[in-house]
């Protein structure tokens, strides 16, 4: 009885031909490889997302933390002014030390400076951020 299955089975095999095999398992291994490349895409999104929950929970309680320290100072710490004290007004005829064209000059080199600054300090933020994300 036996016998009498296997040679059922090799009469249900049916032999094609396939036209430029090599070119179909290119194709197939092209795929496989795009597949993998989504699911790991897709792994990275969700490890993302989590690590952006994380960092938002801890943002959270950051927040509730300054926001009952700020009522703790202002309740306590702080000395209680009355509205009748007099402020002192400052004066407002008194008179640069510099010259307004020295000082324009300068705001803008400080400017640029500090945009400059700025510009690198992203740079090298966004470079921390990529090297923490190739490492996840």
């Amino acid at each position: 009885m036996v016998k009498d299955a296997v040679k059922k089975e090799n009469k249900a095999v049916i032999h094609t031909i396939i036209e430029n095999p090599e070119t179909l398992r290119k194709d197939i291994l092209k795929s496989a490889i795009d597949a993998a490349k989504i699911i790991k895409s897709y792994n990275d999104y969700f490890k993302i997302r989590d690590l952006k929950l994380k960092n938002i929970n801890k943002l959270h309680s950051v927040l509730k933390e300054i926001k009952s320290l700020e009522k703790h100072l202002m309740e306590t710490d702080l000395p209680q002014l009355s509205e009748s004290e007099e402020h002192p007004k400052p004066k407002v005829n008194e008179k640069p030390i510099m010259p307004k064209s020295n000082t324009l000059q300068e705001k803008k080199v400080k400017v640029q400076q500090n945009s400059k600054t700025e510009v690198e300090r992203l740079k090298d933020e966004l470079d921390n951020i990529e090297r923490q994300l190739k490492d996840l």
